[in-house]
């Protein structure tokens, strides 16, 4: 499964776990041995570093959560944008009620602000009755059809 939709997973887990009244703040980290392969090999070796450098936060109540990137020094700047790119966490995500499964962000365009849509990410979701535990959170499986 692709990085960028564990992260999702992982916020549209917070809104399931949030009807059942739950909420929080969950700091995790990732570790990715394999990234899509550039052209240059130490390139990629790069960005697979910074991407495992990384670390997350997720905020949910049972309405709402929001995901953001932990700010860090990067080892190698260039490198680690397409880290970013590559995890989805070039922007801060914020998600609106688990049951309209609504994904949004913001960006800026020409020195505006816009608050972006982009739900259609959450419509690809299969939801499971397997339940796990994770550190008191009652958490549903989900996977991304894509």
């Amino acid at each position: 499964m692709k990085l960028k939709n564990i992260f999702f997973a992982l916020l549209f887990l917070t809104n399931l776990t949030a009807l059942h009244s739950q909420n929080g703040i969950i700091t995790y980290k990732t570790k990715r041995t394999k990234i899509r392969k550039t052209s240059n090999p130490e390139m990629t070796r790069k960005i697979t570093e910074e991407v495992n450098r990384s670390s997350y936060v997720l905020y949910f109540n049972k309405e709402k959560s929001f995901f953001k990137k932990v700010k860090n020094i990067p080892l190698y700047p260039f490198e680690s944008k397409f880290a970013d790119i590559s995890t989805g966490a070039n922007k801060n995500w914020y998600q609106f009620n688990g049951i309209n499964k609504e994904a949004m962000y913001n960006t800026e365009i020409l020195s505006k602000q816009y608050i972006i849509n982009d739900s259609s990410r959450m419509k690809e979701w299969e939801l499971f009755n397997e339940i796990k535990i994770i550190d008191g959170y009652t958490c549903y499986k989900a996977v991304n059809k894509n």
